[in-house]
């Protein structure tokens, strides 16, 4: 099940191909700085810049680069994350190298008009409210700077009056800033050749080596809980969380492993107990979330209000009779084939083989991720199920909770 990568560098530029058999083609461009990199006065300008981005360049204008995309069967998107932003065109496998030029000439030629950028201030601002009104994502913003110290974890959409009040010049020094150099990564996954890849990165990509190292704080996990309240809600929703091991950790697999048999999927300790036993919720689950500044296991669910003290006690029960036995082997059978088939079958598109292993060696990581994951869960065994879980639950837990007002 290896997978080999081909790792250039081409144009002062690190470049990753997945060849792989596909009629579309996934080009990316990756650069590793995200909303734990903001400052106070700058949360939510990451967001912002990605919002921009595609607002017109010296050769386009904002509607003409979405009809280029268009044309060529492309699929044009971006994302901003804790720790990276990634611009991205999924598009017909012939028309691979209109798509690297339309995504190049974005990344590199932005011209940001004032005009566009008061349109789309008025769309984050919406887009914050809109956040505001899903509890699950208010809950989340609320317990920002509870749970990891130095605030790291804020919300990625940031402040309504940072938003309000971010100008052109900022953005673009924040662009400067980190756009450029050993922080970006262009990763191209179908069946183009690798001579085909490197001749469109000479042709329409460049970059200089002047850029800002991205850093972070040193933070460190708070534990403790919080309540919060919100007015027109019926639910109330739940997150527990304990730090987790980075990515680079040599135990790192198993932890996964030992939070998917806890909550990843439909066979599971925590869907099986609270919701196919108990029936108190309709959905529960557990998940790591590994980025550059911190680590977190995550748990999350929400009920009506006189049901979440119960959920709490057999969630903690749960976690407890995990740290205190070894769960059967046919357990552990059906979390590793659940884990590995939800792997292979992302990694059957450009697509999702991108999302699988770009960001690793966006982070200098040494190894492929999906060969990792195809080569490590199948070993894990339950005892090491069990240590994982003991050596991660000895932390204290924070408890969100958001209830009705």
């Amino acid at each position: 099940m290896e997978h080999t990568i081909t790792v250039l560098k081409v144009n002062n530029l690190n470049l990753l191909h997945n060849r792989m058999r596909s009629g579309m083609v996934n080009i990316r461009v990756d650069t590793k700085v995200g909303s734990c990199s903001e400052s106070p006065e700058e949360y939510g300008i990451a967001h912002f810049l990605e919002h921009i981005m595609f607002k017109g360049t010296m050769k386009r204008a904002a509607k003409d680069i979405k009809k280029d995309a268009a044309r060529i069967g492309g699929k044009l998107n971006a994302w901003t994350s804790f720790d990276q932003t990634v611009y991205h065109i999924t598009a017909l496998k012939e028309e691979f190298e209109r798509a690297f030029e339309l995504l190049s000439d974005l990344f590199l030629n932005p011209i940001f008009p004032e005009k566009e950028i008061e349109k789309e201030r008025v769309v984050v601002l919406d887009e914050i409210r809109r956040s505001e009104d899903r509890p699950a994502s208010l809950l989340h913003h609320k317990m920002s700077g509870r749970c990891w110290s130095h605030n790291i974890d804020h919300r990625i959409l940031g402040l309504k009056e940072n938003i309000e009040r971010i100008t052109r010049d900022e953005i673009i020094s924040w662009r400067n800033r980190y756009y450029s150099g050993e922080n970006i990564q262009i990763a191209v996954a179908g069946d183009i050749s690798d001579q085909k890849v490197a001749d469109a990165v000479n042709r329409y990509f460049f970059s200089s080596h002047e850029t800002e190292e991205v850093v972070y704080p040193d933070v460190t996990f708070m534990g403790g809980e919080d309540n919060f309240y919100k007015s027109g809600i019926t639910a109330t929703y739940f997150f527990m969380g304990y730090p987790a091991l980075p990515r680079e950790h040599k135990d790192h697999i198993k932890q996964k492993v030992m939070a998917y048999v806890l909550g990843g999927h439909s066979s599971s300790l925590l869907f099986e107990r609270i919701r196919e036993e108990m029936g108190l919720v309709y959905g529960i689950g557990a998940t790591v979330l590994n980025v550059e500044a911190f680590n977190t296991l995550a748990m999350g669910t929400s009920s009506k209000p006189d049901d979440i003290g119960v959920i709490e006690r057999t969630i903690k029960e749960i976690i407890k009779k995990l740290c205190s036995s070894k769960i059967s082997e046919d357990r552990l059978t059906m979390a590793k084939a659940s884990m590995l088939s939800s792997i292979r079958m992302l990694a059957e598109s450009p697509v999702g083989m991108n999302q699988i292993v770009a960001s690793g060696y966006l982070k200098e990581e040494s190894e492929n991720m999906y060969n990792r994951f195809n080569r490590e869960i199948p070993k894990v065994t339950r005892d090491d199920v069990l240590s994982i879980a003991q050596e991660t639950f000895k932390a204290t837990s924070y408890i969100g909770r958001l209830w009705p007002e």
